[in-house]
């Protein structure tokens, strides 16, 4: 038994070798854990820009257990805890930890970043010779990207059915089981990105073809597993995968259309784009689908019915990409009646604060609002520092009610909703708006004018915060669902209410709405006194201070995504080079028995030449005959760079190969490259010799990147204009100078 920290480190069981590892990156892991923080971790991935850094490290990887019920009543038991990815929140989450792995290195990193917990204990060792001597029975058992390597450790027939069998024999009575695993079948693996365990494209879905020690499941098969090992299950379905999930659904609260919108999250290895994931989801979703292709599966499995579970969660948003003093989960959750209600937790301790303040605004809000049709959802803290919410039945959103009256195209109604809201809002004012250091640190000092205020502002009356009851509609009371942004100082309702529409709005710039707002010249926020200055500048302004502040001293996933250094491939573009590379290789060529080239579309000539890959050299050999004396060779047929690497000529009867020279259409940048800014690009060959005669030409084509391109032919075209007015500049003095001289003469006569 060793010590780290407070953290027990048992090596009873360690045969002395680890026999899986990652190497020099699990070194570089524990000297990162050694010198930084919890809190420094995000940097530390971004700065090192690695995936071993990313997937042990990330603060997100602990979302998948974050959302779940687990309490200081609970003993845990983690089968492959690894770097400790999720040992952390289940040590701040339950009453124990025990912790099991192969690797020693592995073992030594989640001790190092552990060490001021006192409930863990790690026992480095094959889970097949540990288990035998566990005698205690766990309340959660966890298999998080394990089962799928059940062959590697266990020698069984049926490995993956045995390890199920193995780790439900110590959980109690009572006692889950968490599985969280790859779907075989999930979209990104179609749309191109890698199988996770074997860097190959397409091998889950094929079967994994001669590939031994790991397997991942469909939904139809990890269910049937489950079932042979007499487990009742639950599915959930994390988003995007379970690796870094930033939301979770299941069978009874799947995702919507358009909130499967983040699927580039290839931190790890190139992948291809073969389809936008976002529109097949939204179709998969239409057609029920989704289980089926969910990426990843995260399974509660127990002897008993899951279903009949108490506080069983049905679906979770994980807002983590905030400053850690307002990380939080929000969780829909419904009893064993099936009665739902919703609850926000925090994330990490820091943003306990914040949770509590919830039922203070709630009292506040409440107050402020006692004569108005507006009506605050409830809440109240719970004694594990949680606050609940009741769920509201039966209702729709304002943002669900607009989209049903433009369904219809009820667009007046749709108006008139909307000025009823700004009409409420004006009326609840309650002070005049003025600044203050809260405002000012909040949304900066952009603002300077006048408007009603509320002396308890919650800023986020955005109309999908806004709840009706499904028949009384806008006639009834409008619930405020949430109120998570309310700041005790003035903020000026035409924020507010600037806010509502454009997170309405900046979606639907086409909408049939907003469509029939143009036809009539309706410009909302000139409607609702709402300036152009404020619309195009101070608004903005106050908004973009506002999500600063939420994310101080955070990296998001979009900049670490950008700064791996990995690739995403969209298979258009490739489809789109794989074309012009084919064209390139048969090129227009025509001949001209002029020496100066009057090239007819007659005079075409069928060439099809080489490519080389490693050089992007097109090469071409064309046999004139005798009466040639010019050749045109058009490369491409869009904007583009064309350099002429070699240009040769072999005379019949001739003192052999002669370099000749090109003319083109292009700006010239040299007397072997052109820039062409238009899609007509041609190399003219002319004065050719007599005779027959074989030529052979060299050139590289590059596409610019289209900023580029656009850039280039504003300075060309700026260059252009600028000669014609020195020729035009030139030819008026030189006309100027000829009258002069004649009056001279006439003068001298």
């Amino acid at each position: 038994m060793e010590k780290i920290g407070k953290v027990t480190l048992n090596l009873n069981y360690y045969d002395g070798e680890d026999h899986y590892s990652e190497g020099a990156n699990e070194d570089l892991l524990l000297s990162f854990v050694r010198q930084y923080k919890k809190s420094e971790y995000e940097n530390v991935i971004l700065s090192s820009r690695l995936w071993s850094a990313m997937y042990h490290l990330s603060p997100r990887r602990e979302n998948i257990v974050r959302f779940l019920p687990i309490n200081r009543s609970m003993s845990v038991l983690e089968i492959g805890a690894g770097c400790g990815a999720v040992t952390g929140a289940l040590s701040e989450m339950a009453g124990s930890v025990t912790c099991v792995d192969l690797s020693k290195k592995r073992s030594l990193i989640n001790a190092e970043r552990h060490k001021e917990q006192d409930n863990i204990e790690i026992i480095v060792g094959n889970f097949e010779t540990i288990e035998p001597e566990l005698t205690e029975r766990y309340d959660l058992i966890t298999l998080i990207g394990v089962l799928e390597y059940a062959e590697s450790y266990l020698k069984a027939e049926n490995a993956y059915e045995e390890l199920l069998r193995r780790a439900v024999s110590h959980l109690t009575p009572d006692g889950q089981l968490l599985i969280a695993i790859e779907n075989k079948y999930g979209l990104k693996y179609f749309a191109g990105c890698k199988e996770d365990h074997t860097g190959g494209y397409y091998d889950g879905i094929e079967g994994y073809p001669g590939i031994p020690g790991v397997r991942t499941f469909s939904k139809a098969g990890l269910t049937e597993l489950l079932s042979r090992a007499s487990l009742q299950s639950v599915f959930y379905y994390p988003y995007p995968d379970y690796k870094l999930p930033f939301a979770v659904y299941s069978d009874a609260w799947l995702p919507g259309p358009g909130e499967l919108n983040r699927n580039l999250n290839n931190y790890d290895a190139d992948r291809i784009v073969a389809f936008d994931e976002e529109n097949a989801f939204n179709e998969l979703l239409r057609e029920g689908m989704f289980p089926f292709f969910s990426n990843s599966f995260l399974v509660l499995a127990g002897r008993n019915g899951q279903e009949q579970m108490e506080d069983r969660p049905i679906y979770a948003k994980l807002s983590d990409e905030r400053n850690s003093a307002l990380r939080i989960a929000t969780v829909i959750a419904q009893d064993k009646e099936k009665k739902r209600y919703v609850i926000k937790k925090p994330l990490s301790a820091a943003a306990a604060d914040h949770i509590r303040a919830i039922p203070e605004h709630f009292e506040a809000l409440s107050r402020l609002f006692e004569n108005s049709p507006f009506s605050l959802n409830a809440c109240s803290l719970k004694e594990d520092g949680s606050t609940e919410f009741a769920f509201l039945r039966d209702c729709l959103t304002m943002e669900a009610l607009l989209d049903s009256l433009e369904e219809d195209g009820h667009f007046e109604e749709m108006l008139s909703l909307i000025d009823r809201f700004r009409e409420l809002l004006y009326q609840a004012a309650d002070v005049s708006f003025s600044s203050s250091e809260l405002f000012t640190t909040l949304f900066s000092d952009s603002f300077q004018g006048q408007d009603k205020a509320f002396s308890v502002s919650d800023i986020d009356l955005i109309f999908s915060n806004i709840l009706f009851d499904r028949e009384k509609r806008d006639q009834g009371v409008w619930n405020i669902l949430d109120y998570e942004w309310t700041f005790a100082c003035p903020v000026p309702l035409r924020f507010i209410l600037y806010r509502s529409l454009f997170y309405y709005f900046r979606d639907r710039k086409d909408s049939p709405f907003s469509c029939f707002l143009r036809e009539r010249d309706i410009d909302l926020y000139q409607r609702y006194d709402i300036s152009k200055e404020e619309v195009s500048r101070i608004f903005p302004a106050m908004e973009q201070h506002f999500q600063l502040q939420l994310k101080q001293q955070t990296v998001s996933f979009e900049l670490l995504h950008e700064s791996m250094p990995v690739s995403t491939v969209y298979l258009s573009r490739l489809m789109e080079e794989r074309e012009n590379r084919g064209n390139l290789l048969n090129p227009q060529v025509y001949y001209s028995k002029e020496e100066q080239g009057v090239f007819l579309p007659e005079n075409y000539i069928n060439v099809l030449g080489s490519y080389d890959d490693s050089g992007r050299a097109v090469s071409l050999s064309i046999e004139l005959a005798e009466p040639v004396k010019a050749l045109r060779v058009d490369p491409a047929e869009y904007s583009c760079f064309v350099r002429l690497l070699s240009a040769t000529l072999n005379v019949e009867h001739g003192t052999g190969e002669a370099s000749i020279k090109a003319t083109s259409n292009g700006f010239s940048l040299s007397d072997q490259t052109w820039f062409f800014s238009h899609d007509d690009p041609q190399l003219i060959f002319s004065m050719l010799p007599e005779g027959k005669k074989l030529l052979r030409i060299c050139y590289m084509v590059d596409e610019p990147d289209p900023k580029v391109l656009s850039d280039l032919k504003v300075f060309f075209r700026k260059t252009e204009e600028e000669k014609r007015k020195a020729l035009e500049e030139a030819e008026r003095e030189h006309s100027s100078g000829n009258l002069l001289s004649r009056i001279g003469n006439l003068i001298r006569k």
